[in-house]
């Protein structure tokens, strides 16, 4: 059986495309070159999409103060917004009860919204001052997968247009070089990683979002125990986790505390726990994925993409639909939230 899942996957080099050559992100640009703070929200993997526009900002030192809050977590928050804010609401369907909540609220004080999102016709969308792309085209699984990327890419690019550059237009092409190259691989890795009793995903700076994102597919695709930590926290006190069965993924790119990251790793794999590295530089584990992508930052967001296959394959080797997985739904919709 061919699940959407892992079709909507191997869709990300055309959903990148779409990101670079949609106008919403220029005029999202616009909007953050003019504001003194910007608010980033969603629920679920769009707040990890929040999460990661945050940190970049402040990789790439972006100017305006950037802050990224879960919607339900925001919604205490909003009457602190300025006229000079600007909020930016995540959301694929443009119907999410949380973050639409908070949208139409921040809407109605006449304070600036602009949307990132799959569905132009949606509330969301109609309630902002303009929207920009998830990559176009219906995902039809409930698992987010190549709409998370170009969510990650539509912010990443927004935040370097606005300081006069862009994203490199190879990137479609690495991403097709790192599917073709890994997934062969990444499927055979499934059969064992699949037995995994807990999977740790590390990540620093702007890889912490995806790790976050990594334990969300791991856990609702494939039901393997899942969590995140910050690399150089993790000694502080998850360490105790580790054992045999236990898996540890980290997303690492290129900084001053990279020989710390990478100590780190020799010394839980010593442990007993297996390693997957995913980086876009060097270092060994017992799978190591490398990105052929120099600029850290655009490296980054096609971490994910390792991630989506193995949790796919992980989720059919246990029998189970990773198109459909369990008490979830595409559209969280709460009844009282509108």
């Amino acid at each position: 059986m061919i699940h959407y899942m892992i079709k909507e996957a191997k869709e990300g080099p055309s959903a990148i495309s779409i990101v670079m050559k949609d106008e919403g992100v220029k005029a999202l640009a616009e909007e953050v070159s003019s504001s003194s703070r910007i608010f980033l929200f969603g629920c679920g993997s769009s707040y990890n999409i929040a999460l990661y526009g945050a940190k970049v900002a402040e990789a790439l030192d972006l100017g305006p103060e950037t802050y990224a809050m879960p919607s339900s977590e925001f919604d205490y928050f909003i009457n602190k917004l300025r006229k000079d804010d600007l909020a930016i609401a995540i959301s694929r369907s443009g119907e999410t009860s949380e973050t639409l909540n908070v949208a139409l609220k921040i809407a109605r004080r006449g304070l600036r919204l602009f949307a990132i999102t799959n569905d132009p016709s949606s509330s969301l969308a109609k309630a902002s001052i303009g929207y920009a792309s998830m990559g176009g085209g219906r995902e039809e699984s409930i698992v987010m997968t190549k709409t998370f990327l170009a969510g990650c890419l539509a912010l990443l690019r927004a935040f370097k247009v606005s300081k006069g550059y862009d994203l490199s237009g190879e990137l479609p092409y690495r991403l097709g070089e790192l599917i073709n190259n890994y997934e062969l691989r990444l499927r055979e890795y499934s059969e064992e990683f699949s037995k995994a009793k807990l999977a740790v995903n590390l990540g620093h700076s702007y890889t912490y979002p995806i790790a976050l994102e990594s334990s969300i597919k791991l856990t609702e695709t494939s039901l393997i125990p899942s969590v995140t930590y910050y690399l150089l926290e993790f000694r502080h006190g998850p360490k105790a986790l580790i054992e045999k069965g236990v898996y540890v993924i980290a997303f690492l790119t290129k900084d001053e505390h990279y020989d710390l990251y990478l100590d780190l790793i020799h010394e839980v794999r010593s442990l007993g726990a297996k390693i997957t590295l995913i980086t876009n530089y060097e270092g060994d584990g017992d799978m190591v994925i490398r990105v052929g992508v120099e600029d850290p930052l655009e490296a980054s967001a096609l971490f994910i993409t390792p991630i989506h296959l193995l949790s796919y394959y992980s989720a059919v080797r246990r029998n189970l639909n990773p198109d459909k997985p369990r008490h979830l739904s595409k559209v969280v919709k709460i009844k009282g939230l509108r």
